[in-house]
């Protein structure tokens, strides 16, 4: 692949925002994978006002949700696709998280494009998938109840919408996120916590070791390195630590007192409506174990 020249760089940061990948793909001599990879990369997002351009297209083409809710004539799953608009109550904020830490968005490189959300969980944790499909008004049929590929029970949705993938794309979910260096999503206060503890019941975990609750959330240095920032704004907590993981390209943000993690828990889960049951409990029970 040829390297980008600052020309193309300074012309993408310009049109990006009000174009079509498709048509900056022909305007830069560029495959739309590498459109969207290179604006990832720049943190580029489409304009409000392209966003609301390309819906109403999409709604002519395919039926208003009030009309033909999800468009296709031969769609089978009806939930509302517009759920990720706009992050505006702490359900949407966790969800938010938990999607950019354990969700994905599929893409289908025959076919030129992001084909799905996929979110899959062990199966214990089942209800989590059941409560998110709630969320968005979906089909509990609709979620998959079987064994992963390691004969341990799984629980899975697929959601196939153009208009949901739009928004937690503009959102700043992308495919193959484990690639990229990117930072959290969310930084206003009302917001951050929740999202913050949906991305932990994804990519965090909560043990004990040597008598000390130790909380840890595994990520990009960048996201990382926010979290860390964030809890010491909101939290008051000093002290942490983020690092390179030995066993990947990930780094580590660790807490590894007993007064940090129940710090951040009181904080983290105080009016808090969605959360993994089983970690919740575990934080819980270690605390109630600290304050013997």
């Amino acid at each position: 692949m040829r390297k980008w020249t600052e020309e193309e760089i300074q012309k993408l940061i310009n049109i990006y925002p009000y174009t079509e990948n498709e048509q900056i793909s022909i305007e830069l001599n560029r495959t739309v994978p590498a459109i969207i990879y290179k604006a990832g990369q720049l943190n580029l997002r489409k304009s409000k006002e392209h966003i609301n351009k390309i819906s109403a297209v999409k709604f002519a083409k395919i039926g208003h949700l009030t009309g033909r809710k999800n468009g296709q004539a031969n769609r089978t799953h009806f939930f509302n696709e517009n759920y990720f608009d706009v992050i505006d109550t702490q359900e949407k904020a966790y969800w938010l998280g938990f999607i950019h830490a354990d969700g994905s968005l599929v893409f289908d490189k025959k076919r030129n494009r992001i084909t799905c959300l996929d979110i899959c969980v062990k199966g214990e944790d089942g209800d989590l998938v059941e409560q998110f499909v709630r969320d968005i008004s979906g089909d509990l049929t609709k979620i998959e109840r079987r064994l992963n590929n390691n004969q341990r029970p799984m629980a899975r949705i697929r959601l196939r919408s153009p208009i949901l993938l739009e928004s937690l794309y503009n959102l700043g979910i992308r495919p193959r996120k484990s690639y990229k260096n990117d930072g959290i999503l969310i930084k206003d206060k009302t917001n951050f916590k929740h999202y913050l503890r949906g991305y932990f019941d994804g990519n965090g975990t909560v043990y004990k070791a040597r008598d000390h609750i130790r909380m840890q959330i595994v990520g990009p240095e960048n996201l990382c390195q926010d979290f860390f920032a964030g809890i010491e704004r909101e939290v008051g907590v000093k002290g942490g630590n983020v690092y390179p993981s030995p066993h990947s390209d990930r780094h580590i943000l660790l807490y590894q007192t007993n007064k940090q993690c129940i710090s951040i828990a009181n904080w983290m889960y105080d009016d808090a409506t969605r959360y993994l049951k089983r970690k919740k409990y575990l934080f819980m029970s270690l605390m109630g174990s600290d304050e013997k």
